[in-house]
């Protein structure tokens, strides 16, 4: 008998007791501890709130999804929304949707994290995929049973940035019809007014943004896309008039930009470009961005197409990739035999390098050199050993953008977007020149 309880407790101290497994922790935990991450101020060198207390929380549910509930997770997408965390709320988002079956509200807060993305993104490229996974989201959201507010006050904007401008009107007008959603709606005639004149519907535009009923604060606030919308339409004179007006009134930079806009727009040539000689961009203090050295590209980009008169030279391209600072590369190798090629002589390769420049004053100036890409890249015969290099580095969507069926379409449509940015000072011009193409 001694013995045998010997052995046991032999046994009993070799053999470790087995621990029944803790629990993981609950919904309410996970999200708590979110909340309270959010709350704590963020890491000097973070970003909109971001620190490393948001990550390990947002890390923690994402290691038991299973312990969240609709409720739980919704108001985690909401948290992270409210505070412009746009990117942790896209992630929170997708595990919800993927770890869950009721999508309600929260396909809402992906639709309209990726719009808020969209407008942090450092490339049009990037801006545009945001633009396209809202609109998924607001389509997914329209099929369900709930009848969410966002996914139909917000899928025009989500199709304006993606330049369907066509579309995004259809769709404002089809919302504002509905009748439920009108109080959430922008205003009509900024929205109208905006829509068509980037969809290159001038005279629908102009009745618009000349309605005898528009207040006088709307009436100056739409004035810059006035004067491009009538210089489109031909009635260049008037553009000028008021463009000129405007910078009698307020001569900034922006109402510079626009009368040298509407002068090019109305073939005077020599007088935009004397205008801007005279006021060169000025210098900004500090300047940690460099935005100083962008905007003189932008300018020395302007100067050069005015200074074209309405001719357009055979190496049009390099020369607009050289002002805007898309400096030649040369490749050495054995891929390229003996010798270096200059790797912007290939428009596939130029285009590439385009889509992937970040966001700017230059932009105008960009999206027609991609336009260019476009057009060239039709008609290009390749160089020695171009097939290798482009294979390398331009991917598929790249080669899409700019050899697919459409793209010149597309391309012009990109351009068109900048009419309402009126501190592009060369949007007039460049599409002066697309129409020529």
């Amino acid at each position: 008998m001694r013995r045998h309880l010997l052995v046991v407790l032999v046994l009993a101290a070799v053999v470790p007791t087995q621990e029944p497994a803790s629990p993981g922790p609950t919904g309410e935990q996970l999200v708590g501890a979110l909340r309270a991450s959010l709350k704590r101020p963020a890491a000097p060198e973070a970003s909109a709130g971001a620190s490393e207390a948001v990550d390990a929380a947002i890390a923690a549910i994402e290691a038991s999804p299973k312990a969240l509930d609709h409720e739980q997770w919704f108001a985690a997408a909401q948290m992270l929304f409210r505070v412009q965390q746009a990117e942790r709320c896209i992630h929170v988002c997708e595990l919800a949707l993927a770890n869950q079956e009721d999508p309600s509200g929260l396909l809402d807060f992906l639709g309209m994290s990726h719009i808020a993305a969209a407008g942090d993104a450092a490339t049009d490229v990037a801006m545009r995929e945001h633009a396209v996974a809202a609109e998924k989201a607001f389509r997914r959201a329209r099929e369900g049973k709930v009848v969410t507010i966002p996914a139909h006050v917000f899928m025009h904007q989500a199709l304006f940035i993606d330049c369907r401008f066509d579309e995004a009107l259809a769709d404002y007008d089809a919302v504002a019809a509905d009748g439920r959603f009108a109080d959430h709606l922008p205003d009509a005639r900024r929205a109208r007014g905006l829509f068509l004149t980037c969809a290159g519907r001038w005279e629908e535009a102009l009745a618009v943004l000349q309605d005898e009923d528009i207040d006088a604060e709307t009436r100056s606030e739409q004035e810059p896309l006035l004067i491009r919308a009538l210089a489109m339409a031909g009635q260049t004179a008037k553009s000028v008039e008021i463009a000129r007006a405007r910078w009698g009134k307020q001569p900034d930079a922006t109402n510079l930009a626009l009368l040298a806009d509407a002068l090019g727009a109305d073939a005077k040539f020599d007088e935009a470009l004397q205008l801007l000689r005279d006021h060169p961009v000025e210098e900004i203090a500090g300047d940690p961005w460099n935005v100083t050295a962008i905007r003189r590209q932008s300018r020395a980009t302007f100067e050069y197409l005015l200074s074209l008169h309405d001719v357009n030279p055979k190496d049009l391209r390099e020369q607009l990739a050289r002002r805007l600072g898309h400096r030649p590369q040369v490749l050495v190798g054995k891929v390229l035999g003996d010798g270096s090629i200059k790797l912007d002589s290939s428009p596939l390769i130029m285009g590439a390098t385009v889509r992937k420049a970040p966001m700017g004053a230059k932009g105008w100036g960009n999206d027609l050199l991609l336009l260019l890409c476009v057009v060239d890249a039709k008609g290009h015969v390749p160089f020695e050993s171009e097939a290798a290099l482009t294979s390398s580095l331009v991917d598929e969507p790249t080669r899409e953008a700019l050899t697919g069926e459409g793209a010149k379409t597309r391309a012009i449509r990109i351009l068109h977007g900048h009419l309402f940015m009126d501190h592009d000072e060369g949007t007039l011009v460049a599409l002066r020149i697309a129409a020529r193409l």
